[in-house]
């Protein structure tokens, strides 16, 4: 065995490239392993943005940054979490949601009609903050305590959007 060579004992740059023909859950995996090849996978963003589903991965950047400006660490961080959520949602185990809250939308005069397909859409919620689509306009909501919508405005949006 004296001409064996270990993985522990290849450069960054070949352990790098071995790496690009794993999935990014593999890539996970791997970094979990061990410190050396942890460090190796952390301290470098191409194994996962030179990866066949890294649009998967960028699609889920934390708000601000994009792949040139995030650091090794937080990309890693974000595939790591990204895979997990994947896991939890193929493992055939039902979502339940957290929370409940109805939220009175009746003074925004939206337009619902469920034969013809329009009814709001594209929901999108951060902390206190609610925004939707419907028909042609965009609805962003300040959110209170309880399902009191403390504030509120629409923006009609251009045609084909």
């Amino acid at each position: 065995m004296s001409g064996a060579t270990y993985i522990l004992s290849l450069s960054p740059e070949l352990v790098i490239s071995f790496l690009a023909e794993l999935s990014i859950q593999d890539i996970v995996n791997v970094a979990q392993t061990c410190s050396y090849l942890r460090a190796v996978i952390r301290s470098n963003k191409q194994s996962i943005l030179q990866n066949p589903n890294a649009p998967a991965i960028l699609d889920s950047l934390p708000l601000g940054f994009t792949p040139s400006t995030i650091s090794p660490e937080i990309l890693y961080a974000t595939a790591a979490s990204s895979t997990a959520t994947s896991r939890r949602l193929g493992s055939g185990v039902p979502l339940t949601a957290q929370s409940h809250t109805v939220y009175d939308l009746s003074k925004f005069h939206i337009t619902w009609d469920r034969q013809n397909s329009l009814r709001p859409s594209d929901f999108f919620l951060v902390a206190n903050l609610l925004v939707f689509r419907s028909s042609s306009n965009l609805f962003f909501l300040k959110l209170g305590p309880s399902g009191v919508v403390e504030e509120s405005s629409t923006l009609k949006l251009s045609p084909g959007y």
